[in-house]
């Protein structure tokens, strides 16, 4: 199993860095980053995985519409979010044809979470530009993400 933490990093292309103090426990500190570094590699490697996987698994209009619809559920109690949620998913399904990476990525699983990645972190938000790098890292577009990715597993199962 993936965990968040690890798909967020991985997404964002982030590295990794271990830093060990001269002390005298430091050989042990020293044992646990290697641990940690394997763990992550392995992580890596698992990600990689699901990632080819996902470039593979190509995606029919019908479970495109289901994707997306479940990825961004109605309301029904209010009209006027019905409005935003349409909006919502019209651009990830236009960032699912024409947007970035879009042509090597359309038709597959991975090109939905393209799309939704590439929605939640440079469209979802404007104006202050302290508001979107938090919910990139820990609000709705971290959220957003992550029921992606899982919904994303799930038509890998199917």
């Amino acid at each position: 199993m993936v965990c968040q933490n690890t798909l967020s990093v991985a997404l964002a292309g982030s590295e990794q860095e271990v830093r060990i103090r001269h002390t005298p426990n430091s050989v042990e500190k020293l044992k646990e980053a290697h641990k940690l570094l394997g763990l992550t590699n392995q992580l890596y490697q698992q990600l990689d995985v699901i990632f080819n996987r996902m470039q593979l698994r190509k995606v029919s209009n019908k479970e495109l519409v289901d994707y997306v619809k479940k990825l961004v559920p109605d309301n029904p109690e209010a009209q006027k979010f019905n409005t935003r949620t349409k909006n919502i998913r019209e651009k990830i399904l236009e960032l699912y044809e024409t947007g970035a990476g879009s042509d090597m990525t359309r038709g597959t699983t991975f090109g939905l979470i393209n799309a939704v990645s590439e929605f939640s972190d440079h469209i979802q938000h404007t104006g202050n530009p302290e508001k979107p790098l938090k919910s990139v890292w820990f609000g709705s577009g971290a959220d957003l993400k992550e029921k992606a990715f899982n919904q994303a597993l799930q038509l890998l199962r199917n």
